[in-house]
């Protein structure tokens, strides 16, 4: 099995999670999209304008992941803010052991590296609390379990259709404990002691991990996905299925979509859209 590092590149305007409630639905999507694209994930975490994930699983069901968490988490936002958030992901290969751990700790360590005043472990939207600890002590917090709600307070309470195992706990703010769908065996083994675990925790190498999105990171979606978003976003703007039909400036408008939701290419917009890739770059 291969391991990899999934994130979304931080957002220079505005933010994905605005509040508690932002944060709760963030984390709650987490398990609904690892149950789906069938990915494990060692590490999160959830920063005010991007997300990291450490994954486990085959290159295509991380990438199902990501989009699949990205796209929930932008209708999210247009339903509940009335904005409209674009975000690149993207996926890089851990290759061995060494680089996994420092990984790992990046991510658990981001939001002491963003100026978070207390330690990774005590920051609510990671699984940096999980990992060598009393995990009954750690569930004391967990008011409930899900089986104390009706399907229609699960729904309402969890943001989505599919129903969680009823053993599951959840905390007074609604949040499911991670430690039911984080790989917390895993990454304790792989650090084999609490000891080695705070050694990479304190370890300052940040620049070292070379995070930057290249152009080759970043996650591309084919032709057919493409087009069937921009037949959705045809439909809602222009009550239309076919994009051959629609005036120029109707199909810049998806265009400008296309470019700024997804991050395609100008000559794989060109495509979906049915316009010349130097023009829509020019006009767009």
């Amino acid at each position: 099995m291969e391991f990899y590092h999934v994130y979304t590149e931080g957002l220079e305007k505005g933010g994905l999670f605005y509040c508690v409630h932002d944060f709760v639905y963030g984390m709650n999507l987490i398990p609904k999209c690892l149950n789906l694209s069938g990915a494990k994930v060692l590490a999160f975490c959830l920063m005010d304008n991007h997300v990291h994930f450490v994954m486990e699983g085959s290159r295509d069901s991380c990438i199902g992941f990501i989009m699949r968490y990205k796209k929930a988490l932008c209708s999210h936002i247009s339903r509940t803010r009335k904005e409209k958030v674009s975000m690149n992901a993207g996926i890089k290969l851990v290759e061995d052991k060494n680089y996994l751990l420092g990984v790992i700790a990046y991510v658990l360590r981001n939001p002491v590296s963003a100026g978070y005043g207390s330690i990774p472990q005590d920051y609510k939207w990671s699984s940096a609390g999980l990992y060598f600890r009393d995990h009954h002590a750690c569930l004391s917090h967990a008011l409930s379990s899900i089986s104390n709600l009706t399907v229609r307070e699960q729904r309402k309470l969890l943001s989505c259709r599919s129903l969680f195992p009823n053993d599951w706990n959840i905390s007074k703010e609604g949040t499911i404990d991670p430690v039911h769908y984080t790989e917390v065996a895993t990454v304790e083994n792989l650090f084999s002691s609490v000891k080695r675990f705070m050694y990479f925790i304190s370890l300052n190498k940040d620049l070292e991990m070379n995070i930057s999105m290249n152009e080759s990171d970043m996650i591309r979606l084919s032709d057919s996905e493409l087009r069937a978003h921009a037949i959705d976003e045809c439909i809602k703007e222009f009550r239309s299925k076919d994009l051959r039909s629609l005036e120029v400036g109707e199909r810049l408008f998806i265009a400008r979509f296309l470019r700024r939701r997804f991050g395609a290419s100008f000559k794989q917009i060109g495509r979906v859209v049915f316009l010349d890739a130097g023009y829509i770059s020019r006009m767009i």
